[in-house]
């Protein structure tokens, strides 16, 4: 058993904390959601290239998209899709991204990644633009 040793640095084993953010658990999560809202056969993204699975993301997220916003969908669905949403960002960002030992910044993909990138910080940004309007309209101060 290593000991903590506050001040040197030591290679801590990620598996876990990745695990949440993988590929195969959102991709579960995205067709237990297509499932429950009819739309599984639309998730299915015919010839996809594995390595760029932020590309496929934002595919299946956007036919998920389109069928939360339809009349009739529950708050429990709308929360599980915002989550899901949360989820996939947040993995393109870490695991797609900083933490793939296969994937290399080349001058060839750059262009790729540094998009993938904008996207989900968008993402982020739109949501704090958000709650900044809510707490606003609500009247609710935070430093």
């Amino acid at each position: 058993m290593a000991a903590a040793i506050p001040d040197r640095f030591s290679k801590m084993n990620v598996r876990y904390s990745k695990a949440p953010l993988s590929y195969k658990t959102i991709t579960e999560i995205m067709f237990h959601l297509g499932k429950e809202l009819q739309c599984e056969a639309e998730l299915v993204v015919a010839g996809a290239n594995v390595n760029r699975i932020p590309e496929i993301y934002r595919q299946r997220l956007s036919v998920l998209r389109e069928c939360v916003i339809k009349d009739g969908v529950g708050t429990l669905t709308r929360q599980t899709f915002a989550c899901l949403e949360y989820l996939t960002h947040v993995g393109i960002i870490f695991n797609e991204t900083f933490l793939r030992r296969d994937c290399y910044i080349t001058k060839d993909n750059v262009d790729e990644i540094e998009s993938d990138m904008k996207t989900s910080l968008k993402y982020f940004a739109d949501w704090r633009k958000e709650q900044q309007a809510f707490r606003a309209a609500s009247g609710e101060k935070r430093s």
